[in-house]
């Protein structure tokens, strides 16, 4: 029996010798060097056992081991060729991709088209890669990088081991006119006060980009807040086009007039209806991407009533241009294009696959891609067969993602993550979302409601009031929420009050949460004592149990449920202490996030805003009394814009020397704070014996689980 050596000229170890399969007999060297696609297969499969994970074991050894010179001992056989086509030693279906991953770096990674699976390299291969001009190993020593200055010298090494993807011109072209284009400065004057520091990254990322510009920060962290800043830098290219999802219209109305002190609310319109014409005298329009899709044909939101193209367009949750097919997406990109400043914010850019990035990439960079190279570049592309014998090319994963991160961040995106900023963060931020509610159902409201709004539901008419607000706000506030499911990944609770209320966001649940692989739970005063834990339970450790629908009064107190970092109050209630003891079921000791964001839903210029401001003066009453420190119900004080005039405003600008608006906004100096008037203790005393009264109430309607509200 002749005796076995390897490329060493040593014979190899028994255990090293395959005892079964069609390799039985054959060396761990000899499969590696002849048959790439069983050393695929053995790599990618899990928990193999026995020879098979020995084999596993030996061929990322392999990999790790560093070029050796071949011995020169002249009776050594010489290498054996690899089993793969002519022109070099890779599988025909196997391509070398050069993937740009820095400004002077790029990596080269085996890749097999229409698979997800990892590529095996056999070890020479391997090592000729690591012999070529500038190699060096990533981190996880899986890839090898080169210096961008080599490319020409290394794809001609590259090309002689098989089929080699070049980095596509379209990007370098991308890049490099980024690169030169010269950027604006930031006007500090112009900066709203009390900005934070990120946020002046985001603005000053903004302005080098010459306003055009992706803001993808995730949520919580004030997009919103960006983009008006960003707005204010340009006032030569007013007025500005917000387009944003239906339910956001009066939320973008309200922002801007808390932020942009040169604004009036007779400036800034929202678009209700496709009827309506562009106000010329406004200087901000708001309108939904509905709207402005159904009139593309006509023209008379896609241009400023003069006939120009729109100066600047802010477009909110782009992700809604996602889809080149949607008539949405064909209207707003041309008009993004001809813009002079364009802004996109969206948490999610893309929520399924890469390619949804390129109408939105289009509607910034003019000279982008075209969609089938993009697709091409950054998606794995799989047949699918339909029924009748039809079949369909679907994306199945992304490939290329390092380049096309560092080509969006190194041209139109900007992004940070919440734990990125902590440090700048409240723990707990408050916010009013304003929305648009069907007035119909408040005509019966009697005008006295202010006489009895403080007492809560002590009096007769009180409840009926209460369930008529509810009825008003209940089809803005299921837009609302659908349009944070679509938006938002982390775990969300949802307050609300009465039963009609719950039942009809308990069905749009129901509907909207299977189809994304979701569940929830709800826990009202139906629900009994005991089974109350399994459900808390089960939001806290269920992955897949996105969102828990709470009754106010039922759920106010007892129950923890911190993996929320998102609370939402579709109704309010009339006592601060059991609005707070409902969100503190999210902020509290052992909560997942350091970071929690409550948000009201409030109908402006109805009953609901009484109810707030009610909320508010309670709030800054009591607190005031209890803690010596008059605390409000809105957004958190970091966030808050202390309102001037126009003429202020003006003068102020002219006044002051550059410099001193970004000194204000650091130090976070605002001027003297106005302490409450002293002389309303009784108030004061009595609102707190009302709020304890009230929480009495609670306490008695937990108890019995929830009756009147189940009567309603």
């Amino acid at each position: 029996m002749s005796l076995r050596v390897n490329s060493d000229g040593q014979s190899p170890a028994t255990s090293n010798i395959f005892a079964f399969g069609k390799h039985r007999g054959r060396t761990f060297e000899d499969v590696a060097l002849s048959d790439a696609s069983y050393c695929t297969w053995a790599v990618n499969m899990e928990n193999p056992s026995g020879q098979l994970k020995e084999f596993a074991m030996f061929l990322k050894r392999v990999h790790k081991k560093t070029p050796k010179a071949a011995p020169s001992a002249p009776s050594a056989p010489p290498a054996r060729a690899f089993a793969t086509p002519q022109k070099g030693q890779l599988p025909a279906d196997v391509t070398l991709v050069c993937e740009l991953i820095a400004t002077d770096q790029f990596l080269v990674r085996p890749d097999r088209v229409s698979s997800k699976e990892a590529v095996f390299v056999p070890p020479h291969v391997w090592h000729t890669l690591g012999g070529l001009e500038g190699a060096c190993l990533t981190a996880d020593r899986r890839f090898w990088t080169y210096p961008l200055l080599k490319y020409k010298t290394v794809v001609a090494g590259l090309e002689q081991l098989g089929k080699v993807e070049h980095i596509p011109s379209w990007v370098l072209n991308m890049l490099q006119k980024s690169r030169r284009s010269v950027g604006d400065e930031v006007q500090e004057a112009r900066l709203p006060p009390r900005i934070l520091e990120y946020q002046l990254e985001g603005v000053s990322f903004g302005m080098e980009k010459c306003g055009r510009v992706l803001i993808a920060d995730e949520m919580g962290l004030g997009k919103t807040l960006q983009a008006l800043a960003l707005a204010a830098q340009y006032r030569e290219d007013w007025p500005v086009l917000v387009v944003c999802p239906s339910s956001l219209r009066w939320l973008w109305k309200e922002q801007a007039l808390q932020w942009l002190d040169v604004l009036r609310p007779c400036e800034v319109q929202v678009i209700k209806k496709g009827s309506e014409q562009l106000n010329p005298d406004c200087r901000m329009w708001i309108i939904s991407y509905n709207l402005l899709a159904s009139d593309a044909n006509r023209g008379k939101f896609t241009q400023r009533p003069d006939g120009k193209p729109h100066g600047m367009v802010i477009a909110d949750e782009s992700h809604n241009i996602k889809d080149w097919s949607a008539a949405r997406t064909k209207t707003l990109v041309p008009l993004l294009r001809s813009a002079a400043r364009a802004v996109l914010l969206s948490g999610t850019p893309t929520r399924n696959s890469a390619d949804e990035l390129h109408p939105q990439l289009c509607g910034l960079f003019p000279d982008a891609a075209k969609f089938a190279d993009f697709r091409a570049r950054y998606c794995i592309m799989q047949q699918q067969s339909l029924p009748g014998g039809r079949s369909v090319s679907r994306v199945v994963g992304a490939r290329c993602a390092a380049e096309l991160n560092f080509l969006l961040t190194s041209t139109v995106m900007i992004r940070r993550q919440k734990k990125e900023v902590l440090s700048q963060l409240p723990a707990k931020r408050r916010q009013r979302v304003p929305l648009d509610v069907d007035s119909k159902f408040l005509r019966d409201v009697g005008p006295d409601l202010e006489s009895f709004i403080g007492d809560g539901p002590s009096k007769s008419d009180a409840a009926n009031v209460f369930m008529q607000i509810a009825k008003a706000k209940l089809k803005a506030v299921k837009e609302y929420l659908s349009e944070v499911l679509d938006r938002v990944d982390d775990k969300v609770i949802i307050f609300a009050h009465h039963k009609l209320m719950l039942d009809e966001i308990s069905e749009l649940l129901k509907k909207q949460l299977p189809q994304m692989g979701m569940g929830f739970v709800r826990i009202d005063g139906g629900v009994a004592q005991a089974k109350r834990p399994e459900l808390v339970k089960q939001f806290q450790e269920d992955a897949n149990c996105r969102v828990a629908l709470l009754s106010i009064t039922a759920c106010g107190e007892g129950v923890t449920m911190t993996a929320a970092s998102l609370v939402i109050f579709a109704e309010l209630y009339w006592v601060p202490g059991a609005v707070e003891q409902a969100e503190a079921r999210a902020h509290r000791l052992g909560s997942t996030h350091s970071k929690v964001v409550v948000e009201f839903l409030v109908a402006p210029n109805t009953p609901d805003e009484h109810i707030y401001q009610s909320l508010e003066r309670k709030k800054k009453d009591t607190s005031y009394v209890l803690d010596g420190i008059a605390e409000s119900m809105n957004v958190a004080p970091a966030l808050i814009a202390p309102k001037r005039t126009v003429e202020e405003s003006q003068s102020q600008e002219s006044q002051e020397s550059p410099g001193t608006e970004a000194k204000r906004a650091k130090t976070g100096k605002t001027g003297k704070t106005q302490e409450p008037d002293r002389s309303k203790v009784d108030v004061l005393l009595k609102a707190i014996r009302d709020g304890q009264k009230a929480l009495g109430r609670v306490e008695d309607e937990t108890a019995s689980a929830d009756p009147q509200i189940q009567s309603q």
